[in-house]
């Protein structure tokens, strides 16, 4: 049951550089991790300032969950492959939509105010096809075009990195950040003034995630 955890853990940190906008990604978001994979991660919270009592009472929300995902993650093997990845999408939008139910019961205002700005940032050019975030821009046609097309020409870029995690992922991986954040500069440059004001608000300061290997999910005790 674990190892199904951990398993969708590690594919999460991947996808954190590696899905496209095109690319629903299993978490409710596009092309990033979700605000319970976000919070169980220590540079998180640190910067949200997350409490000890607060972390006792993640970690607790955790264990409750852990098992419920396991079942859920169990179930997609019965669906035929040409279905798992709408049916993954699905399943994760579900889990992400339950768990913010979760942890926002935890957090005060102020610190989900500032998740939900590190959850857009990690979505990196994925975020500007999100609806919520896309309506709020108001992003046009023509913008939503173009950024199509800078989501191709990553896509043909991550042919060749995905060949390289069997070798070099270290190396792999900081490609793989440096491709993610030149196509955020390209995207961003198609924003108007006004855009680009907004989604700095939307954003707020930029933030560093540190992938620490934990698991992640909701939160961790020291002794997890």
């Amino acid at each position: 049951m674990k190892k199904i955890v951990l398993g969708f853990v590690a594919f999460g940190l991947m996808a954190l550089v590696t899905l496209s906008a095109n690319a629903q990604f299993p978490g409710g978001g596009r092309g990033g991790l979700g605000a319970a994979m976000l919070v169980g991660n220590k540079s998180v919270q640190e910067e949200l300032r997350i409490t000890d009592e607060q972390k006792e009472k993640l970690s607790a929300r955790r264990k409750d969950f852990e098992p419920k995902m396991a079942e859920v993650f169990a179930k997609l093997k019965e669906v035929p492959k040409e279905e798992q990845k709408e049916k993954m999408g699905e399943m994760m939008k579900m889990f992400n939509e339950t768990a913010q139910k979760e942890i926002n019961l935890i957090l005060t205002k102020d610190q989900q105010k500032r998740l939900k700005q590190i959850e857009i940032q990690q979505q990196g050019v994925g975020a500007f096809s999100d609806e919520t975030v896309s309506k709020e821009l108001k992003i046009t046609p023509e913008q939503k075009e173009k950024i199509a097309s800078i989501n191709a020409e990553m896509a043909k870029d991550m042919v060749e990195l995905r060949g390289m995690m069997k070798d070099d992922k270290t190396g792999a991986m900081k490609k793989l950040v440096n491709l993610r954040k030149e196509n955020m500069e390209k995207a961003v440059a198609l924003m108007t003034d006004d855009q680009k004001k907004t989604y700095k608000t939307m954003t707020g300061d930029t933030f560093e995630l540190k992938l620490d290997g934990g698991r992640g999910g909701f939160g961790k005790k020291k002794d997890d």
